[in-house]
């Protein structure tokens, strides 16, 4: 039996996340201030730096994004077995938070950025063009699963809700910051530059951390153990208790 316990897990990887944090502020003064082309450190640098794709933050959100999308799963397939009446919405949501991944890892936004930009010249706050069609996303997901959120038990839904408020405000609110910024900044300030993606990054794998707690804990009180079979071998179980079981309102 895998026995996972959701606070030890949330403060593994908040450790991780400070560390990434900081090796990506460490790297990003260090540039900013003594500039960096070639070179192991050069190197070193851009592997850790938030600021970039494909390297170790970019990896590190790409899993949490994953493990979402799994845990997310594992309810749905639950939900399923159950009939229970929001086993579409659980399942909608996994393949939100999996796309959310192969986004992170393929960059996906920045393909769509290019297309709009292609079309039309975007400045200002939406500078990021890919921000248009995310925006309406996320209002038209909200809107339908407002009635799936009132149902969530009450601890589930403020978790939800602080997840949700945390990565928007990083991905969509810094994002448009950043937009101003690269629009109308007279003379670029690298150090400015190298806080605003800190906080931001900072802030979308702190919502993620909370979603990954929260459904964690979801899953310890709905269901105590959850398991696995493969073939014919016994089942694995995973166990995310201990904690209270209640009922959740249907």
């Amino acid at each position: 039996m895998l026995s996972i316990s959701p606070r030890r897990l949330t403060k593994f990887l908040s450790f991780v996340v400070l560390g990434l944090l900081g090796a990506s502020l460490v790297s990003q003064f260090f540039t900013a201030i003594y500039g960096c082309e070639t070179g192991f450190i050069c190197s070193l640098a851009k592997f850790v730096n938030v600021d970039r794709e494909k390297n170790l933050p970019s990896l590190y959100s790409t899993l949490t994004l994953v493990l979402c999308a799994l845990l997310l799963a594992m309810i749905a397939l639950q939900k399923r077995a159950e009939g229970d009446r929001d086993r579409h919405h659980w399942t909608g949501l996994a393949g939100i938070f999996l796309f959310l991944g192969m986004d992170e890892a393929l960059s996906f936004h920045e393909k769509i950025d290019k297309l709009i930009k292609g079309v039309v010249n975007t400045t200002g706050i939406f500078h990021y063009a890919w921000l248009l069609p995310a925006l309406a996303g996320v209002v038209i997901v909200l809107g339908f699963y407002q009635p799936f959120w009132q149902r969530l038990p009450q601890q589930s839904r403020r978790l939800v809700l602080a997840a949700l408020a945390t990565f928007l405000s990083g991905a969509v609110g810094m994002e448009m910051l950043a937009g101003l910024y690269v629009s109308y900044a007279q003379q670029w300030n690298r150090l400015l530059w190298a806080m605003m993606t800190l906080i931001e990054e900072g802030l979308e794998m702190a919502g993620v951390l909370i979603l990954i707690y929260a459904l964690l804990s979801y899953m310890a009180n709905y269901a105590q153990e959850v398991r696995i079979r493969v073939g014919d071998r016994p089942a694995l179980a995973l166990d995310a208790a201990p904690a209270s079981p209640y009922t959740n309102s249907r």
